[in-house]
């Protein structure tokens, strides 16, 4: 199984040229954030509020889906110029449409174990970072990303219809900008972290198997199944 989702266990991730990458510390930025959509339109915008946010970003693969509500494309993007948010969409931060896929394949079969589930959520997130790190290159200079957080925001969010960030590819994007930028401290706007109810974990998305450096994002195993 891990072999057919493309990740070798035991074995570390191919380095890459941005692991020994380390940007200056921004003018402004201080913390990248991660928030979900998945909430009501009043408890998100006051969220964004709170936590000083002026600018949100979608890291979503498509943002036309039916149950979108607030955070459908144009929809969003009204909603934060009334909020007096700024509001973009970087398509290169979406994982790609075969990655989905390939996780979905597994994840969603009725023969699936909870095993079989863990294994294609790491070869998901896996997957995820190779591209951004190494051929998307999204801290490159000049890049949409690169001139966010070098520009005028102090707190930027990061925005995908997870509920929680341990569900979702967020977690690795907001670790490796705070890895590979210098003075940027990363903030997950989970309910539980801003006042609110936590939001059920999807139980084998949360573990991952094997660990990703690259985000200092850590392995957490199954209970009772055995590592290397």
């Amino acid at each position: 199984m891990p072999e057919q989702l493309g990740i070798a266990f035991g074995t570390s991730v191919p380095t890459t040229d941005l692991t020994r990458v380390r940007l200056p510390r921004p003018p402004s930025l201080t913390t990248v954030c991660g928030i979900s959509c998945g909430m009501s339109a009043r408890h998100f915008f006051g969220t964004l509020e709170a936590e000083r946010v002026t600018m949100l970003v979608d890291t979503r693969q498509t943002a036309t889906y039916r149950d979108a509500r607030f955070a459908y494309r144009d929809d969003l993007a009204y909603a934060c110029e009334r909020h007096d948010v700024g509001c973009a969409h970087i398509a290169e931060l979406a994982p790609t449409a075969d990655l989905r896929a390939a996780y979905h394949k597994v994840a969603d079969g009725k023969s699936a174990g909870r095993e079989d589930r863990a294994v294609a959520w790491t070869a998901f997130l896996h997957g995820y970072a190779r591209p951004v790190v190494k051929d998307r290159k999204v801290l490159r200079d000049g890049s949409p990303l690169r001139e966010l957080l070098y520009g005028s925001h102090e707190r930027i969010a990061f925005l995908c219809a997870c509920q929680h960030h341990e569900d979702c590819h967020r977690r690795v994007l907001l670790g490796m900008i705070a890895k590979h930028v210098d003075g940027v401290a990363v903030a997950h706007l989970s309910p539980e972290n801003v006042g609110g109810i936590a939001p059920q974990l999807k139980s084998p998305r949360r573990y991952l198997l094997e660990a990703i450096p690259v985000a200092n994002v850590s392995a957490s195993h199954m209970p009772g199944r055995r590592t290397a």
